[in-house]
């Protein structure tokens, strides 16, 4: 078989290549969905002030737990990459949500 070159003149010699894809990655691995999602102490904190008042603010949470807005607002984030909390509403009215933990 001669080999196939392509782009513009260009001397790219194309390979074919196998695929070789087996079931081994996901042998013995749970459903990732059903993972147990792991907090750290502060995120954890966050979480029960939470569960308390959906509305407290950042502010609020950080003179709670005796740390900083920005640290409050860092771990959020965390939070949020996690899929834990969600914000609804508007940055002044609106509350967090407890989205995928129990």
């Amino acid at each position: 078989m001669t080999p196939l070159y392509l782009l513009l003149d260009e001397k790219h010699e194309l390979h074919n290549r196998e695929m070789h894809i087996s079931g081994k990655f996901l042998q013995g691995h749970d459903d990732p969905i059903n993972d147990p999602i792991k907090l750290e102490r502060r995120e954890q904190q966050i979480i029960d002030l939470l569960r308390q008042r959906s509305d407290m603010t950042r502010k609020e949470m950080g003179d709670k737990l005796g740390c900083s807005e920005a640290t409050v607002k860092r771990e959020l984030q965390k939070l949020i990459e996690k899929g834990v909390v969600k914000r609804v509403g508007s940055n002044k009215k609106g509350e967090w949500v407890l989205v995928n933990f129990k």
